[in-house]
This record gives structure tokens, C-alpha cells and sequence, in this order.
């Protein structure tokens, strides 16, 4: 692999970061909730905001090719 030690290193080196938040496993201990970030009163209605300002643009041209592929067959 290119950049493989490099690769390597990297990991590593967020493996030892990250150790107090992992078990013997190396699965996510969830037990540790008070390293876990809180969710603030707004942060939902800012995630459903930049949520929609991503998708219905996408949705809208979607939609609009469908409307001009039936148009066009009909």
C-alpha cells in the first residue's frame, strides 16, 4: 500500500489518543458518557436546518428531471 507506514503510524497514534474511550475490545465504551459531548438545546434545530438546506436542493432537481422525463414521454 502506498504510504503504508505512514498509514500505520497515523492509526496508531490515534489509537493511543483515543485509548480511554475504547475497551480491552476495541469497540466504543459506552459506559464513559461523561467524556461524551452534550447535546444543547438548539443543536437539533440546527441539524434539521443544514440538513435541509443539503437535501432539498437534491430533492428539487430530482424531482424537476422526473416532471421533464414524463413530459417528454407522454
Amino acid at each position: 500500500m502506498l504510504f503504508g507506514k505512514k498509514f500505520n503510524r497515523a492509526m496508531e497514534w490515534l489509537r493511543n489518543r483515543n485509548r480511554d474511550k475504547y475497551d480491552d475490545d476495541g469497540k466504543i465504551d459506552y459506559d464513559n458518557k461523561g467524556k461524551m459531548q452534550k447535546i444543547e438545546k438548539n443543536d437539533l434545530l440546527a441539524m434539521f436546518i443544514s440538513a435541509a438546506i443539503v437535501f432539498v436542493p437534491i430533492i428539487i432537481v430530482i424531482l424537476g428531471l422526473f416532471v421533464l422525463i414524463a413530459y417528454w414521454f407522454t
